[in-house]
């Protein structure tokens, strides 16, 4: 579509005062030339100072007349060029201006003409500002206009490439039509939020948050911009930011189901169950069909140990909708929590039905049957999700554990490898690889490993453990002791807490420090306890080869004797 033209009158309309202004400076010009002519053929002073001087006003005044004439061609000139002439006029009329005082003598044949002819030029200079003025502020009228014409036809144009993609069912074609009405109007709010949420959709959520921001901005109280971006940031695990989204969606459209479902989950994720809980209960109350809310009500259920009532949740879901992926995955899981592995499998295969491609149905189904030990077929799960996902740090630290099960410790090495290249915060992969280093005899790399993984993981107290039962066989006693100190009040069950004491009561003997509290609190410990799992073989390696005085060394054989009864391996 072409654009709109502008009305040529209105120009020529702007035009007319200013040749009116031009034609008026042309003959007071006219008048001054002659002045100064006459002031140079008729003065009787003789001297060669006021000789070189009138001469001098006359070439002045000669180029007064020459930007005169470049006036009359203002209409047709930018009007960065005739502020410029004006300048120079103005610099004229000031040197004229000085000429004239320094003529001093009051007497002078000429002085009175000479003024009027100053006064004049004053004034119409004046007159020819004002219609500049007038002309710039038409011009801009007039280009003005033209540009809303513009935008507006644009804006139209946006308008229905927009519907056009509110209207296909046809994702790329959606984009394209989205992306013609933002290069049409960059301004369009609805469509960048629309590009946003199909680019959330394809799971590119960098440039999805980028989108749906950009959206924010442009129209702060667009409530699916907000919620969209809080998706985008919790997937990103921007979970601050993705919360600070939501709470802005909510503030927006409080009557908001999908928004309040949303923050559900991010409060989820922020371990605050009971604020998750809060957020997903309203949102079902907002909308008793919102799979979404009781799906993840589900999961909140299931994390605080309410299978039964998570489990009727997941089956709420699916009731309302039989092909929710996402559902069927998360009950399996429940399934394979509760060791119902049938059922387990059974959602994956369903959910694998509808979608053949969902890398996260692989990685769980490749667990459940690494739990049933059936190794080959899990690889081979875990295999397919990393084809579909080369980028699954999960399905790689997977696959290795189930590698390191079938002793192929050198595929599991470049697994956990591959993890941590992925994600620097896989403190899973940390963990395994730590566990690979140690049986290897690579205990420096095992005890960095386990480091980095209490660093990111600080609340798994198995890391703490291993790490102290390294300090122990690599000798570093006084660095064992820091270790459990820092681990102390991060373990909270029993038999960990039994193995802390354990650890705890070897160091201070080998560091011939009182160990007697330690002691007793093994021993109170030891009486609760029904069982602890723990593996001896590295402690009792170190037994076998480590210096330790007679009396220690009876004392450590008894207490390790006393743990190992409690062991269930």
């Amino acid at each position: 579509m072409e654009r709109p033209q502008s009305e040529p009158t209105a120009a020529q309309a702007a035009a007319d005062p200013l040749l009116d202004a031009i034609r008026l400076r042309e003959a007071a010009g006219e008048e001054l030339f002659r002045l100064l002519q006459a002031r140079v053929a008729d003065s009787v002073e003789s001297s060669a100072r006021l000789e070189a001087r009138l001469w001098a006003e006359l070439r002045l005044a000669a180029r007064c007349r020459q930007l005169i004439s470049d006036l009359a061609a203002i209409s047709r000139t930018p009007l960065p060029q005739a502020d410029r002439f004006l300048g120079e006029l103005r610099e004229l009329e000031a040197k004229l201006s000085r000429d004239s005082q320094d003529t001093g003598n009051r007497d002078h044949p000429f002085r009175d003409s000479w003024v009027r002819a100053l006064d004049r030029h004053r004034s119409l200079v004046s007159n020819l500002e004002q219609a500049l003025t007038g002309y710039a502020a038409s011009q801009t009228v007039g280009s003005l206009r033209q540009a809303l014409i513009t935008v507006f036809a644009d804006r139209c144009q946006a308008a229905g490439w927009f519907k056009l993609a509110r209207d296909t069912d046809d994702r790329g074609r959606a984009q394209e039509c989205l992306t013609r009405a933002l290069e049409l109007d960059p301004g369009f709010a609805a469509a960048c939020c629309g590009r946003g949420l199909l680019l959330l959709e394809q799971r590119k959520y960098r440039l999805a948050a980028g989108e749906l921001g950009r959206a924010a901005e442009l129209d702060p109280e667009m409530a699916p911009a907000w919620r969209g971006l809080g998706t985008a940031r919790r997937f990103l695990q921007e979970y601050p930011e993705s919360l600070a989204a939501f709470d802005q969606a909510i503030k927006l459209d409080p009557r908001s189901s999908a928004a309040y479902a949303g923050r559900g989950i991010v409060h989820d994720l922020m371990l605050d169950p009971e604020k998750s809980l809060s957020d997903l209960n309203r949102a079902i109350d907002l909308d008793p069909l919102n799979t979404q809310a009781y799906n993840n009500r589900a999961n909140a259920l299931w994390e605080k140990g309410e299978h039964d009532r998570a489990l009727e949740d997941y089956n709420q879901t699916l009731k309302i909708n039989p092909r929710y992926v996402q559902a069927l995955n998360n009950r399996g899981n429940l399934y394979r929590d509760l060791k119902e592995y049938d059922r387990a499998l059974a959602d994956f295969a369903r959910a694998l039905e509808i979608d053949p491609e969902h890398t996260y149905v692989f990685v769980n189904r490749g667990n459940v049957r690494a739990d049933l030990k059936q190794y080959e077929l899990a690889a081979a799960d875990y295999s397919r999700a990393i084809e579909l996902d080369p980028e699954s740090a999960n399905a790689f630290n997977n696959r290795g554990i189930v590698y390191t099960e079938m002793g192929r410790r050198d595929l599991a090495l470049e697994d956990f490898n591959r993890a941590i290249a992925l994600d620097g915060r896989h403190a899973n992969s940390y963990t395994n690889r730590a566990m690979i280093y140690a049986d290897t005899g690579r205990t420096d790399l095992a005890i960095g490993d386990y480091s980095r993984a209490i660093a990111l993981r600080p609340e798994k107290s198995a890391n703490h453990l291993n790490l102290a039962e390294l300090y122990l066989v690599s000798e570093r006693y006084q660095e064992l002791l820091a270790c459990l100190q820092r681990a102390d009040p991060l373990l909270r069950e029993e038999d960990d807490r039994l193995v802390l004491c354990y650890l705890r009561s070897i160091a201070q003997r080998m560091l011939k420090l009182d160990f007697r509290e330690s002691d007793l609190c093994f021993e109170r410990i030891l009486a609760r306890v029904a069982y602890v799992g723990w593996s001896f073989d590295a402690i009792e390696g170190w037994l076998g080869k480590a210096y330790i005085e007679e009396e220690p060394r009876r004392d450590i054989v008894r207490l390790t004797q006393q743990l190992k009864a409690k062991t269930k391996i």
